[in-house]
């Protein structure tokens, strides 16, 4: 009996870590976000991508970088929507560098990528840094694309 309850706990230990290590990789879920963030800031990442008020209230603008080297201002945001895979095309991971929190978004080919950066202070997170590197941006081709819009 004993040797039952062992290999039972066993089966769920086992399973709670392939679990964790497949939430370093979101794939649309954001219950899969990596278990080294801290626990509150999944309930922050939730709100901050469906309220308006609450994302710009927790971003420090001037928020850097843009791809033209300049910074993002309040006035000009668009509210980031919750993070869609479009069916396995992109990824989404998080890394926790003592309390910073980084998010990365690209694409299987790295010729897009998305980074932002939160960090918490007082009782809630703030959006610290948002880049977007897009290979493609300075090419002669965005540059016609872009012209002809």
């Amino acid at each position: 009996m004993k040797i039952i309850g062992l290999g039972i706990c066993l089966l769920i230990l086992v399973s709670c870590k392939q679990e964790r290590d497949h939430a370093n990789h979101n794939h649309g879920d954001p219950s899969l976000i990596s278990s080294n963030v801290p626990d509150d800031f999944l309930s922050f990442y939730l709100k901050f991508h469906s309220d308006a008020d609450f994302q710009r209230d927790n971003i420090i603008f001037p928020l850097k970088v843009k791809a033209d080297g300049t910074s993002w201002e309040k006035e000009e945001w668009v509210m980031h929507k919750p993070f869609d895979d479009h069916g396995g095309q992109y990824q989404q991971s998080f890394l926790n560098m003592n309390g910073l929190i980084i998010e990365t978004i690209s694409d299987g080919t790295g010729m897009y990528k998305m980074e932002r950066r939160f960090v918490k202070s007082d009782n809630s997170y703030n959006l610290i840094y948002f880049e977007v590197v897009n290979a493609f941006e300075n090419s002669e081709d965005w540059q016609q694309e872009e012209s002809s819009s």
